[in-house]
């Protein structure tokens, strides 16, 4: 469910401008609900939220039919917004062809393949994947 339609049920309105990043000299990663359309409140989407905070993204990408026409759209969109992208992350199996194509044409640096995981996802389990982000 995207987060007005969460919000609406609970009788609350999301605001942009309630968002803040935390103070931390550690990595910070600020996973979004949904892809970058997706509305926060009844004006405004995470793109604005991303707009809001400053933050450069990392778009992660599956393949699935229509994850190439998905990946360009949303390259796009960040790229017509000025917003920095660091590069794609591939998560799940790698479809090669697709994967070739989209680094093809949007130019994005490959930040690697993170694989499925299956079952508890633990502290442990986030570590050893690690190694398959080269940001």
């Amino acid at each position: 469910m995207s987060p007005h339609a969460a919000a609406d049920i609970d009788g609350i309105t999301i605001q942009i401008d309630d968002f803040k990043t935390p103070e931390t000299d550690n990595n910070l990663v600020i996973e979004l609900a949904g892809g970058l359309l997706v509305p926060i409140n009844h004006k405004e989407t995470n793109l604005e939220l991303i707009q809001q905070l400053g933050l450069p993204v990392v778009l992660v990408v599956n393949f699935y039919l229509g994850s190439i026409n998905h990946t360009l759209l949303s390259v796009s969109l960040l790229k017509t917004n000025n917003i920095p992208l660091e590069g794609l992350l591939f998560n799940g199996e790698v479809n090669a062809e697709s994967k070739q194509v989209i680094l093809e044409m949007t130019g994005c640096k490959d930040l690697g393949t993170v694989p499925k995981i299956e079952g508890e996802i633990t502290s442990e389990i986030i570590d050893s994947h690690g190694k398959y982000i080269q940001i």
